[in-house]
């Protein structure tokens, strides 16, 4: 299988295209750089996948392993050397040998809670994190088919990401503030709190209605929420050094273009920057949202992007009709 990276220009103008989602990253990048915030933004990602055979999803983290009575139905026995509550173990192993081959800086892989398998990858900058992601898809993907298998198309691309800001090489997220935050970490998440439910259109933008069922299930939160089953922003350590704090997102989960979903989490951090936009603490876990989880239909996040863009549209990062067509691939979606 031979991979190919590259960015959209027109032929002629040679000009890069304004549907190329490769440059919406590389320009999101850019616009951090730019405002003479931080040299780089890196971040993590979990990047689940499970595995269905004979139309029957393998039993998931809220599902009984798998008894004897069941075995007759799983053709591919030779995968149960993980156990009957990982049957997925050995084909983890092959794809985690083949990202190591192709160069994927994975850091772990395991059972997850929102699939069978996840696999952890580890922090590089924006661009190169959503390159990393798209190969290692490819390679779940191109596993799969070699050994007759199929991905489920409705488990999530992203399900967390953990997010570190340099400048001039160093970490500039740790500080006084709560949660450990440097004031830049406070506002970054602010913006992230801010256009929550405009990050929640651009994860749902694909034509799935499994991506709204995950969104009816997930609070727009608007307030930094510090316990909870829905808390959608945390801090934790990028590594074994006491500087690099990260900022994890965990937003609604879908099977979006990581491309667009990340450059647009990373634009929400910019705007929280400069515009200096504290996160609300005050408000009580279960009167910020704006849609309740069983109100959230297509129409009203196409709505919510369509007038919470203007964060998107800095230094011509997503273009305007990007934004609409998104918006009217939300409006099609029948809920």
């Amino acid at each position: 299988t031979l991979v190919l990276l590259a960015n959209l220009q027109d032929a002629r103008s040679g000009e890069g295209s304004t549907w190329d989602v490769r440059a919406v990253a590389n320009r999101a990048l850019a616009a951090f750089r730019l405002a003479g915030i931080a040299d780089d933004v890196q971040l993590s990602s979990t990047v689940p996948f499970a595995i269905e055979h004979g139309n029957r999803l393998l039993p998931n983290g809220n599902a009984p392993g798998l008894s004897e009575q069941k075995m007759d139905w799983y053709p591919h026995k030779q995968f149960l050397i993980g156990g009957i509550h990982d049957p997925d173990m050995a084909f983890r192993n092959e794809i985690m040998q083949a990202a190591v081959d192709s160069g994927l800086g994975v850091i772990r892989h395991y059972r997850g809670p929102h699939s069978s398998s996840e696999f952890l990858l580890g922090q590089q900058s924006l661009v190169q994190a959503c390159d990393d992601h798209i190969i290692l898809r490819s390679l779940f993907e191109t596993g799969a088919l070699q050994q007759s298998l199929q991905i489920d198309a409705n488990v999530p691309a992203v399900v967390k990401s953990s997010w570190s800001i340099l400048k001039n090489g160093e970490p500039i997220l740790d500080g006084l503030r709560s949660h450990g935050l440097s004031d830049l970490g406070w506002y970054a998440a602010g913006g992230i709190l801010k256009h929550q439910l405009a990050l929640t259109a651009i994860a749902c933008a694909s034509p799935s209605i499994h991506n709204l069922a995950i969104a009816r299930k997930a609070h727009q939160q608007t307030h930094w929420q510090d316990r909870g089953a829905f808390k959608i922003l945390g801090v934790e350590q990028a590594n074994h050094d006491p500087r690099f704090r990260s900022l994890v997102y965990r937003g609604t989960p879908a099977n979006s273009c990581p491309y667009l979903s990340l450059s647009a989490l990373t634009m929400a951090m910019l705007d929280g920057i400069v515009n200096k936009i504290a996160p609300n603490t005050d408000a009580p876990p279960d009167s910020s949202a704006t849609h309740s989880p069983d109100t959230i239909h297509a129409p009203s996040l196409a709505n919510d992007l369509r007038n919470d863009a203007d964060f998107l549209l800095v230094s011509d990062v997503f273009s305007e009709s990007l934004v609409e067509a998104l918006a009217i691939s939300l409006s099609q979606t029948r809920s």
